[in-house]
């Protein structure tokens, strides 16, 4: 190759905004997932962990206009930016997809950080009410034009009757909760109370944002009514979670118990039982 050949095709450089749009979308992806482990399991406090994300949100903006940029110099000067870019722009893209599928619901959804099946009369904390700090959300009644706004937008969000005893019901939100991996934080349950609470600490499955909930019990006589209510600590807006958690909840109380008076039904008679009565 003669000199002439070297300087029709000159070598192509390597675009450095690429690669920092490289570092910066996986540094930003790798960040997200450690401290998301780390509120998940205690370890990094809910403040602190809000503030990495507004990080991670901004590194992988940062990264993905760099990424931009990148594709740009490939265009325009050939410069060796293909890969990095790309690498860039789908890692930008999945860590930004929480924040956007987060900002869709804030447009869609209510700002609530409070839902109960009765906004008018809800179930009242106790212990929760007593643990919560100044940085956290207030436990206070809810405000007629909240109440009025969730009966219109969440008509799913209702309490359940339910033809059982006050004992039995208690035994199956127990196991419900149970089976959510909530932890049971208080009760004012006494067998023969008219009504009374329970209370359960219920983080949200995925990062483990702290919300509290209560369910409240009446004994009608023939009959049993439950309502539940879902506080968020932190956060104005829940963004719908709320409201979604309490009505699958219900729907898998109403599943509970269901099963269990089948498995009443289904309880064969003892053999001992029928011997006795043979005469």
């Amino acid at each position: 190759m003669t000199a002439s050949d070297m300087a029709v095709f000159p070598e192509r450089r390597t675009s450095r905004r690429a690669q920092w749009a490289k570092r910066l979308s996986f540094f930003a992806g790798v960040l997200f997932v450690v401290a998301g482990f780390g509120h998940r399991f205690g370890v990094v406090d809910t403040l602190a962990f809000l503030s990495v994300l507004g990080i991670v949100g901004m590194l992988a903006l940062l990264g993905l206009l760099l990424a931009i940029s990148g594709f740009s110099r490939l265009w325009r000067y050939g410069d060796k930016a293909g890969k990095a870019s790309l690498a860039a722009s789908l890692m930008s893209a999945a860590v930004l997809a929480p924040f956007l599928i987060g900002a869709f619901c804030a447009l869609r959804y209510p700002m609530f950080y409070d839902v109960a099946t009765d906004p008018v009369d809800p179930p009242q904390f106790e212990r929760a009410a007593s643990l919560r700090t100044a940085r956290m959300n207030p436990i206070v009644p809810i405000t007629p034009e909240n109440a009025r706004l969730q009966m219109e937008r969440y008509p799913e969000v209702r309490g359940r009757r339910y033809d059982i005893s006050a004992d039995q019901i208690v035994q199956a939100l127990e196991t419900v909760i149970r089976s959510r991996g909530w932890a049971l934080s208080g009760s004012l349950y006494q067998a023969g109370m008219p009504e009374f609470v329970i209370e359960a600490y219920a983080p949200t499955l995925v990062l483990g944002f702290p919300v509290d909930a209560v369910f409240r019990v009446t004994d009608e006589g023939g009959t049993t009514f439950v309502d539940m209510r879902m506080n968020s600590r932190y956060g104005r807006h829940d963004l719908g979670d709320g409201a979604r958690r309490v009505a699958r909840f219900m729907s898998d109380l109403d599943a509970e118990v269901t099963r269990q008076a089948k498995a009443i039904v289904d309880i064969p008679p003892s053999s001992g039982g029928e011997e006795d009565g043979v005469d």
